[in-house]
């Protein structure tokens, strides 16, 4: 999916509650070194998810509005940060506890990261 939005021209941000180290040396063995226009790791910021820092500082480094941005996640914290943040949520479901408690909820529900094609250009997607 980075590669179809970097193809695209849609600027993206890696913001994980790892240290920046770490998530570098993850998108780099995955093969995604320069997808991602900005990096961000829980060192970066004071507080972690459901804090929204994490999130709003990445908007900040692609310098779009929060209103303009998806925050993609697969948990509560993910989506409350997102929401926190002034972003749009996207919840990638997972068979994990930690989406049974929703605190709140997601403005997407995605069963695949490729559902983001819908979201981010739902033109080219609509059956007339």
């Amino acid at each position: 999916m980075l590669r179809i939005m970097k193809a695209r021209g849609v600027r993206s941000a890696v913001a994980s509650s790892n240290n920046t180290d770490r998530i570098l040396k993850t998108v780099k063995y995955f093969g995604m070194g320069t997808l991602p226009d900005a990096v961000l790791g829980i060192n970066e910021v004071d507080q972690g998810k459901p804090d929204p820092a994490l999130v709003t500082t990445a908007i900040k480094k692609l310098g779009v509005a929060p209103k303009e941005s998806i925050f993609v996640g697969d948990g509560r914290y993910d989506v409350e940060a997102g929401r926190a943040a002034g972003a749009q949520t996207a919840l990638v479901l997972q068979p994990v506890a930690a989406q049974s408690e929703l605190k709140v909820e997601p403005d997407y529900r995605l069963r695949s990261l490729y559902q983001l094609k819908q979201i981010i250009w739902p033109d080219s997607y609509r059956r007339e």
